[in-house]
């Protein structure tokens, strides 16, 4: 009966499922005769045969699945999702998918923030009306020039006399003056000059020459300075007592002036000054015949009226 089921179980027919091998001790590995054609194990009736698998003892708990050390994942991040290990086999390790649980990093830039601030409308006013410009007079350097007429008090022959003339020149940069002047003997008082015979006789003088003048102090109205007259001339006898026409000489005499001087001027316009001098008249002359001896030098005390561009508005 026992060789019956050994032919009956050699004949069953083959199948295709997997046999798993029951647990024991480990089957020697096959030999070439044992595998088919696709590398696989068969059993002597030509099933497939499923190679053992180790299995775990029966104390020893399975190995945990290993997990990569990643940072932890945002709050509001999806918990990681646990997929399926590829075999049902006892002890294959589990594979976690932290697909889900990483987010790409936000954008980064520069951000502008716009602030407008909406102040309370303040009512329009005109602004005031620009001041008038003032004059501004001009410092810079510039020429001019005037012309005037001059009153002079004087002595001759030690005999207050006047003199009257008439001046003209010109001013560089308001500071010095070159001209001219010409003065004329036009009255004396006291001392009559008679001669022999008891007659009344006349002195007439005149001369003339170059003025130049340097300014010391200069302001808007006072200016205070230095002048001098170089000049030639001629005084004489005359039988007329007239100091207007012609001279009529019964001596004449040739004369050299010189007047060393201070001024004092005040520019009341732009086109008029007045100025007051003061100083001394030296004159050198040919000798009169004896026993004349006429003294024609002597201090001198004027006023000076001038006409011309002084000062003006740049």
């Amino acid at each position: 009966m026992s060789f019956g089921l050994a032919l009956l179980l050699s004949v069953t027919p083959p199948s295709d499922d997997v046999v798993a091998p029951a647990p024991g001790p480990a089957t020697p590995p096959p030999t070439e005769q044992n595998k088919d054609d696709d590398g696989r194990v068969v059993s002597s009736g030509g099933a497939v045969v499923a190679p053992p698998s180790a299995a775990p003892p029966p104390s020893a708990a399975p190995p945990p699945a290993p997990v990569a050390p990643r940072a932890a994942p945002p709050p509001s991040a999806a918990p990681p999702t646990a997929v399926a290990p590829p075999s049902d086999t006892a002890g294959s390790p589990v594979y976690v998918d932290y697909t889900d649980a990483w987010q790409e990093d936000p954008p980064s830039g520069v951000y502008l923030t716009e602030v407008v601030l909406h102040p309370e409308p303040v009512p329009y006013s005109p602004p005031p009306p620009p001041a008038p410009p003032e004059p501004v007079y001009d410092s810079g350097p510039r020429v001019h020039g005037f012309v005037g007429l001059s009153l002079r008090g004087t002595t001759t022959n030690r005999n207050p006399s006047a003199l009257t003339g008439g001046r003209v020149g010109f001013v560089f940069d308001d500071r010095f003056t070159i001209g001219g002047a010409f003065y004329s003997l036009t009255a004396r008082y006291a001392g009559s000059i008679v001669d022999s015979r008891g007659n009344e006789l006349g002195m007439r003088m005149a001369y003339g020459g170059v003025l130049l003048a340097w300014t010391l102090y200069k302001g808007r109205v006072l200016d205070v300075g230095i002048e001098s007259l170089a000049g030639a001339g001629a005084a004489c006898i005359s039988q007329s007592e007239r100091y207007f026409g012609r001279w009529s000489c019964i001596e004449k005499v040739g004369l050299v002036s010189i007047e060393p001087g201070l001024t004092l001027g005040l520019t009341l316009s732009d086109w008029m000054r007045v100025g007051l001098t003061a100083g001394y008249r030296f004159v050198t002359r040919e000798a009169w015949r004896p026993p004349n001896d006429f003294t024609l030098s002597g201090p001198y005390i004027g006023l000076d009226v001038d006409f011309g561009a002084f000062r003006g508005p740049r």
